[in-house]
């Protein structure tokens, strides 16, 4: 466990298979940084998650478009990221409907994750 008072907030938005995340955050544990951050599912709140969604930065494996530091505008195409992941076609629409996505920012000093926030749909 991992004792933070960090917090963030995220506003997303959905329209014909595309997901925009605008995402802040601030108060990790000694002023770190994060070390990677991503979208994790299936996973209910409060439960153990599963796989990683998609990822916006991760220091140890640098990908061709990172999103590090506290504010992170990006889009998804989600078709796109059901292919990548091998599901069939609507899968993360349906987590993401049925509020089984969460985001994680983690840092070195809380590894499995500081700040953790479930993706409901209002």
């Amino acid at each position: 466990e991992c004792d933070s008072n960090a917090l963030g907030n995220a506003l997303m938005t959905y329209d014909e298979g595309v997901l925009c995340v605008a995402l802040s955050y601030q108060g990790l544990v000694n002023s770190d940084v994060e070390n990677r951050s991503h979208i994790h599912g299936p996973a209910a709140i409060g439960l153990p998650y599963a796989d990683i969604i998609t990822t916006f930065y991760n220091r140890n494996t640098p990908m061709e478009i990172d999103y590090p530091g506290t504010n992170k505008n990006v889009c998804y195409n989600l078709d796109d990221v059901n292919e990548e992941k091998g599901l069939p076609p609507g899968t993360i629409e349906d987590y993401l409907f049925d509020g089984l996505l969460l985001i994680n920012i983690h840092s070195d000093t809380c590894d499995k994750g500081e700040i953790r926030g479930q993706i409901l749909p209002m």
